[in-house]
C-alpha cells in the first residue's frame, strides 16, 4: 500500500464545533498512548512509562497552546481558518501479500 494524502483544507476556527475538532484529535492521541502503554504493559510490568508519560505530556503543552490561541481576544478574521494534511502509510513490517486465515 502506497502513502496516501488526503487534504483538510479551511477548517473554521469561528466555529466552536471546529477548534473541539483539533483538540479532541490530541485527546484521542492521549488516550492512544495511554492504551498502547497499558498493553505493553501487561506483556513486560518492567516496562518503564516514562517515554509515554513525555510525549503525553508534549500533547498537553500544545493542547493548552492551542487552547490559548483560540482564547485570545484577536482581529476579526485573524483566526479564520487552518489547514492542514494528513498522510497515510502503512506500518514498515506491514506485508501487503499477508493473509489472514480463519479456521473453522
Amino acid at each position: 500500500m502506497e502513502t496516501r494524502k488526503v487534504v483538510i483544507d479551511k477548517l473554521d476556527l469561528s466555529n466552536p464545533t471546529s477548534r473541539k475538532l483539533i483538540l479532541n484529535m490530541i485527546d484521542d492521541q492521549i488516550k492512544d498512548y495511554k492504551l498502547q502503554y497499558l498493553i505493553n504493559w501487561e506483556k513486560d510490568h518492567s516496562l518503564s512509562s516514562s517515554e509515554t508519560k513525555n510525549k503525553i505530556k508534549a500533547l498537553e503543552t500544545k493542547k493548552e497552546e492551542l487552547k490559548q490561541l483560540f482564547s485570545e481576544k484577536l482581529p476579526e478574521n485573524t483566526l479564520g481558518e487552518i489547514s492542514f494534511t494528513i498522510n497515510l502509510r502503512p506500518n514498515k513490517s506491514f506485508n501487503s501479500r499477508q493473509q489472514r486465515t480463519v479456521g473453522v
